[in-house]
């Protein structure tokens, strides 16, 4: 858990290896941290922004590069009076954070949100002055690893809380647009953007917080926050979506807070392999007031969700900011309450969602195992190395229940020294597995995750 004692705006996470890292928004400076030990330690605070206060910020990693973007607040040229005007601004480290680049500046914008692909880098924002350019939705880009930036691209107008994506050769955004949660994609890099698709429904009142993360093959997801069912505006619900055909088609919306306590607009979202995880805040009302801090996973791609979990909860000690980030087995939430004093600080909790006694583990004396493809689709293949003896295999779900599959292969003991196993997995739903190969007392398990 790690902590300051100075009054916040807004703070985000991300996380990428063994690194974790944390923006921290104080209105005027932007601060910036890192653990390179899974969050045991922490380095000091380094300031990003340049002089004037911070209203957006976000980053990303690409292997040992951080890109960082967020927007300052500046008075523009005289039109009678003085414009306040927000202008994007840009930051990297080659060293997974340990130096910082000199900030460049990229173009006018307010909120702001940025992906990448190694050394291509995108930053989608949104205007709302009545100056050059319009008010909506922009995009400006990089393949220099962000010395060199584009002009603005239009992507849709009148758009804000801009979320952008890459993967694969193709853009994806949300954002909201005339109350309702809007989605577009762009095959050629931002140029040319297909026809906006709202995402919410027709009885949808006050949508808020768009949040998009992309799963494996093509599967994306927007989840978002929406107060038609409570009808308080001081309460939401979680609301989620998804498309398995990069965004063309879309599935049902999902309510997956059927009590509506979530605060308005406080939601993050992300995801890994065939896991989803979302976090929110929920203050109640009341003396004492409950307060609250939840998250909630999907394993197979959002098709069923566990229980919902509490990461933080008490009573007039309100949570904001809610954010979440995860790599590898663990899952980073963190969060910024007054719980130490009169002002504002940041908390963290780090958790593992592999089920207790589930983890990868690999028997160098016993033998070599080899699974693929992986992600797998209809079946799993087994290379079996070292040696030729008797052993079992078994897969469990995250849960670590023994599911059933290709009874005829389970039951056979005796495999061949580099004989391939080819097992059945058609009949097991989308979500992450561990298969398990032992031979007496030595045991091998490797994750696996199974897709559509």
């Amino acid at each position: 858990m790690t902590y300051d004692s100075i009054g916040q705006v807004d703070c985000q996470v991300w996380a990428y290896d063994s690194f974790v890292h944390i923006l921290v928004n104080y209105d005027f400076p932007l601060m910036y941290l890192r653990s390179s030990d899974n969050g045991q330690t922490w380095s000091d605070t380094t300031r990003l922004n340049i002089e004037s206060s911070t209203h957006s910020q976000t980053l990303t990693q690409q292997d040992s590069v951080v890109y960082f973007t967020w927007s300052e607040h500046r008075e523009g040229p005289p039109r009678g009076m003085l414009v306040d005007t927000q202008y994007l601004f840009f930051r990297k480290s080659i060293d997974c954070g340990t130096t910082l680049d000199t900030a460049i500046f990229v173009g006018k914008g307010w909120d702001v949100d940025i992906s990448a692909l190694r050394d291509s880098v995108f930053d989608a924002t949104c205007y709302y002055i009545q100056t050059p350019p319009p008010i909506g939705a922009y995009l400006y880009q990089s393949f220099d690893a962000g010395t060199n930036w584009s002009g603005y691209l239009a992507i849709v107008d009148s758009a804000s809380l801009p979320n952008i994506a890459y993967r694969n050769a193709i853009l994806h955004f949300a954002g909201i647009r005339d109350y309702k949660i809007i989605y577009t994609r762009s095959t050629d890099l931002g140029n040319f953007w297909s026809t906006p698709t709202v995402i919410t429904q027709p009885n949808t009142v006050l949508p808020k917080k768009p949040v998009l993360a992309l799963g494996p093959n093509q599967n994306v997801y927007i989840a978002w926050t929406d107060n038609k069912y409570s009808g308080a505006m001081q309460f939401d619900d979680v609301l989620f979506r998804k498309s398995t055909d990069d965004g063309l088609t879309w599935g049902p919306e999902q309510r997956l807070t059927p009590d509506s306590h979530c605060d308005v607009a406080s939601i993050d979202m992300v995801s890994q392999d065939s896991m989803i995880f979302l976090v929110w805040n929920y203050n109640g009302l009341g003396y004492p007031t409950p307060c609250s801090l939840f998250f909630l996973a999907s394993t197979n791609c959002g098709n069923t969700w566990r229980q919902r979990e509490t990461v933080k909860e008490g009573f007039s000690i309100a949570t904001v900011n809610a954010n979440v980030a995860v790599v590898q087995d663990y899952v980073y939430v963190i969060w910024r309450d007054n719980q130490y004093g009169p002002t504002d600080e940041v908390s963290m909790r780090r958790g593992s969602f592999t089920s207790v006694g589930i983890k990868e583990r690999w028997c160098v004396s016993c033998y070599t195992i080899n699974i693929y493809p992986n992600p797998i689709i209809t079946d799993i293949r087994l290379q079996i190395g070292d040696r030729s003896q008797k052993i079992s295999i078994k897969i469990f779900d995250v849960s670590g229940k023994e599911v059933i599959w290709d009874k005829e292969r389970r039951d056979r003991e005796t495999w061949r020294q580099g004989e391939t196993v080819r097992l059945d997995t058609r009949d097991l739903p989308c979500g992450v597995y561990f298969v398990e190969v032992r031979a007496g007392e030595m045991i091998t398990i490797k994750k696996a995750v199974k897709v559509k």
